[in-house]
C-alpha cells in the first residue's frame, strides 16, 4: 500500500446494544426475528441453562481504505 503523506489520527468508537447485558440470555437459537416477554420465560424447549450470547463488538482487524477525491 502506498504511504499517506499527512498522516493523521484515527480514532474508532464501537458501539455495542445491551442484548448481552439486559438479554434475553438463556433463549435459544439467540438470534430471533423478535423479541418479546415470551423471550424471557425459563422453561421449555428454546430455554437454555447455559448463556446464549450474540457475538458483538470489534470482531475482526478494521480496514482503513483511503480514497483520492475527484479534482
Amino acid at each position: 500500500m502506498d504511504s499517506v503523506e499527512n498522516r493523521s489520527l484515527v480514532q474508532l468508537e464501537v458501539v455495542l446494544t445491551r442484548r448481552n447485558t439486559f438479554g434475553p440470555l438463556h433463549l435459544l437459537p439467540a438470534v430471533q426475528a423478535s423479541y418479546g416477554p415470551e423471550s424471557f420465560i425459563s422453561e421449555g424447549d428454546n430455554y437454555s441453562r447455559d448463556y446464549a450470547l450474540i457475538p458483538s463488538g470489534l470482531l475482526s482487524e478494521p480496514e482503513l481504505i483511503i480514497m483520492e477525491q475527484d479534482k
